[in-house]
């Protein structure tokens, strides 16, 4: 139910955020035509990426295929988390220059809306595969109960958005829940690789068994989760670094 709880609460709370700058820079460059019509773009987002999941969902998958693309896509989405901790300086930069460019345009509007429509796709479609991975480990009563609460997370951290915003460093709460998602991310990879590995080998092969102690469960899956979010943490601690000192 945490999970699901969790990653409602993060993924919705990151839209939000997203709508809130993108809305702010829209208006501060005297385009608020535009930002009005930026929460339409990003619903029509949402429903498409619910839409996808659920087919993607209903499809009858081989087993190899679904744990491959359960391992990669867990895979993209630490990749863009852990981005997102060590370049984020970067990233706010290039998405500004982006900005500027296509605010400029005739086309405005259509670009607004197409950014709108990949935001809200790509995080129902993120919120959806964590949702389904928790459904087969916790079962439909707790993820749905998580999902119900996450959403009710976030209804309150959106009304308390602003007096929280002046009292509590919100991109530092952001980059702490970026940690923990990419460690729900390794963990999802870690359960593709060996439901892949389970699926590929013959009946009588000791690669599940030499490969035990290394998988959810085993003596040495913790270690293993623990040494591969050195890299995410040491990139945060790169990045406060390198922001504070510059203060």
């Amino acid at each position: 139910m945490f999970n699901a709880l969790f990653v409602t609460l993060r993924e919705c709370a990151e839209l939000l955020l997203i709508a809130q700058a993108a809305a702010e820079y829209l208006r501060n460059a005297a385009r608020a035509d535009l930002a009005r019509g930026l929460p339409g773009a990003m619903g029509l987002g949402v429903l498409a990426g619910a839409a996808l999941s659920a087919a993607a969902a209903a499809y009858p998958w081989d087993p190899r295929l679904s744990a491959g693309i359960s391992a990669l896509f867990a895979a993209a989405i630490l990749f863009l988390t852990t981005s997102m901790l060590s370049s984020a300086q970067i990233i706010r930069s290039r998405t500004q220059l982006a900005a500027d460019a296509w605010t400029a345009r005739p086309s405005a509007t259509i670009w607004v809306g197409v950014f709108g429509v990949i935001v809200g796709l790509r995080e129902s479609v993120e919120l959806a595969f964590f949702l389904h991975e928790t459904h087969d480990e916790a079962g439909p009563a707790d993820t749905a109960t998580g999902f119900g609460l996450g959403l009710l997370a976030t209804g309150l951290l959106a009304a308390a958005y602003r007096p929280l915003r002046t009292r509590v460093g919100m991109l530092s709460v952001f980059r702490l829940s970026a940690l923990l998602m990419a460690l729900l991310s390794i963990q999802l990879i870690l359960k593709g690789c060996a439901e892949l590995v389970l699926a590929s080998v013959a009946h009588d092969s000791t690669l599940p068994d030499r490969l035990a102690p290394f998988m959810e469960g085993g003596a040495w899956y913790g270690w293993l989760c623990a040494a591969l979010m050195l890299y995410p943490v040491v990139a945060m601690a790169r990045t406060w670094w390198s922001e504070t000192s510059t203060r």
